[in-house]
């Protein structure tokens, strides 16, 4: 019995199938995500992507029983509508109910009445990365890329009360030094401290490439995002106590140019363990897999 699983972000829409709780594929399938395209081409393109991943399984001798994706917000999941715009992907699908697309999808080659589940791509990797760890009570789990991704479990269940988050549980629109954490704890706020440094304008993994060649302004700008990081995080750990913080996305690669600093600052606040995760993408698919268990049930 197959679940087909898809992590879909801006730039990149990776797949693998869990047949029978395990994965199946060495490595995941990967598609461009064209996420700027107009609305035809991107429904046509997820069909595409999902025939294909519909495809592998039932010659491989599967069969579906389930589908689940893992979308970046504002959206819907419940419903599975679309509700980002203005933020330079997938602004097409704003309102579209990408669900009942999905369900038509499969039932027009062959796959019926399965259940189709949509779930916040960071809620996703925390729960792949919670119940991947040597148990732990309480976790705090960051995806640090173009944005802020974030999420707090404790017991298994994400948390949705504690002083200074949103009622999503999660903490990119909190203010922060005259703007917001979004804009300060992602490739952005490295920019802007390079910025106020005086550095040349370039890509994050420009400035992270500078820094592992020793260059000493890259690496006091690394620095200065470790101190920020600390700074920002260090009142949740104090109100939440978690026995983990795990780091994913594309700034987290960086991790050991800025985790001296971050260290120093949450020394005394956070005795926390603090670790990057081996793979973000399939912590992503591991909590969808998990999610999927969950509705039917089963407690994996």
């Amino acid at each position: 019995m197959d679940d087909l699983l898809f992590d879909v972000g801006g730039t990149r829409i990776k797949c693998n199938i869990w047949r029978n709780g395990q994965r199946l594929l060495t490595e995941d399938l990967q598609f461009s995500a064209i996420s700027q395209s107009n609305k035809e081409n991107l429904l046509a393109h997820f069909c595409e992507i999902v025939q294909q991943v519909m495809s592998y399984s039932q010659k491989t001798g599967g069969t579906v029983r389930g589908v689940a994706f893992a979308f970046p917000g504002p959206f819907n999941y419940e419903m599975g509508i679309s509700q980002m715009q203005g933020l330079g992907k997938y602004d097409a699908l704003y309102g579209v109910d990408l669900k009942s697309f999905f369900l038509t999808c499969l039932s027009n080659h062959g796959v019926q009445e399965v259940p189709i589940l949509f779930e916040n791509d960071a809620r996703a990797f925390a729960l792949g990365e919670y119940q991947d760890s040597t148990p732990v009570q309480r976790g705090i789990y960051l995806t640090l890329g173009t944005g802020l991704g974030s999420a707090f479990i404790q017991e298994g269940e994400f948390v949705t009360e504690l002083s200074g988050i949103n009622r999503e549980g999660m903490i990119y629109d909190i203010p922060f030094r005259g703007d917001i954490l979004d804009n300060w704890l992602s490739a952005a706020g490295l920019q802007k401290l390079a910025a106020a440094a005086g550095y040349p304008k370039v890509e994050a993994f420009v400035l992270a490439k500078a820094a592992r060649s020793k260059e000493p302004q890259a690496q006091a700008i690394f620095g200065s995002f470790g101190e920020l990081l600390g700074e920002a995080l260090k009142d949740y750990c104090r109100s939440f106590r978690p026995d983990e913080m795990v780091f994913g996305g594309q700034v987290s690669r960086s991790f050991p140019l800025f985790e001296g600093r971050l260290r120093e600052v949450l020394a005394e606040e956070c005795p926390a363990t603090l670790r990057v995760s081996g793979d973000l993408t399939t912590a992503a698919l591991r909590g969808l897999y998990k999610r999927l268990e969950e509705r039917r049930g089963v407690n994996p």
